[in-house]
């Protein structure tokens, strides 16, 4: 598969994630709505590696560990898209602050923080722009807005670290193998772990019709956005497909969050340029 043709269907799948998901998690406990969207999305990893190869799919150890990982910062995602859209897929994109920072800890690339290089120079820059547009989103002159958008930070930073972690030690397991079988596995640890939430904290499982197709078409469309990031990945050079995909698909999703879930009225003017500065801010980090 060449890059371009990998790049549409990630964007076009990425953006129909955040869709679905926003739709579900408005109708569906979030616990509730991650645990039927890992399971149909299960099923989306294993009939395309069956496909693929026509093997048996092997059990990863480490990356059982890792869907725990996942769980909770996806879960904090789910919540946190509740509130808002547009906010959400703008700043849940800063996860790959996390992996830049430990590898320049544990691998020695502080490079990617020399303030006398070009590279460096830049993603200090984005992480000012980053700082500075949680501010202004976060700044409200209303109290009940204000308890809002601090709740929707926390969620916010738990997804972060939660899936910049998992992220960074992905990057190192899959020299070893494939995404597909990566993501078989964390689905395998993550399924479980959701049902024992579930049932920890009372959410019914119980769905109408309408409500599970809707999960499972949410579920398919979730396996199918991170298979083609991955195709995306493989099939193009990183430094190129990663800027134009991740932005393309962050400001689509913004538009989508703002126009079609109506979530105009939520944002301030300040708020609104702390959103596309919150957009800048990613673009500078991936390009």
């Amino acid at each position: 598969m060449i890059w371009q043709t990998a790049l549409i269907f990630y964007v076009f799948f990425g953006v129909l994630r955040g869709y679905f998901d926003k739709k579900l998690v408005m109708k569906v406990d979030p616990v509730v709505a991650f645990f039927y969207s890992a399971v149909w999305s299960l099923v989306a990893y294993l009939v395309i590696y069956f496909i693929t190869t026509g093997c048996l799919f092997p059990i990863l150890p480490e990356q059982l560990v890792l869907g725990v990982v996942y769980v909770f910062g996806i879960w904090a995602y789910l919540i946190a898209l509740r509130l808002s859209l547009s906010q959400t897929v703008v700043f849940c994109s800063y996860s790959i602050l996390i992996p830049m920072i430990l590898s320049a800890v544990f691998l020695g690339e502080w490079q990617l923080f020399n303030p006398a290089s070009s590279a460096g120079l830049k993603n200090i820059f984005g992480i000012i722009l980053a700082l500075f547009s949680m501010y202004l989103i976060i700044k409200s002159h209303s109290k009940k807005e204000e308890k809002l958008e601090k709740k929707w930070f926390f969620l916010i930073i738990v997804n972060i670290f939660s899936v910049g972690i998992a992220n960074y030690l992905s990057k190192i397991y899959l020299a070893s193998y494939g995404p597909v079988e990566a993501l078989i596995s964390q689905s395998i640890s993550c399924i479980p772990l959701l049902f024992v939430i579930t049932l920890i904290t009372g959410k019914s499982l119980k769905l109408t019709k309408k409500k599970h197709a809707l999960a499972a078409t949410d579920g398919i469309v979730v396996g199918l956005s991170v298979i083609f990031f991955y195709a995306m990945l493989k099939a193009g050079a990183a430094s190129l497909v990663l800027p134009i995909g991740m932005s393309a698909m962050t400001i689509v999703s913004v538009l989508v969050g703002l126009f079609i879930f109506k979530e105009t009225h939520l944002f301030t003017k300040e708020k609104l340029v702390g959103l596309f500065i919150g957009i800048l801010g990613i673009v500078l980090l991936i390009a």
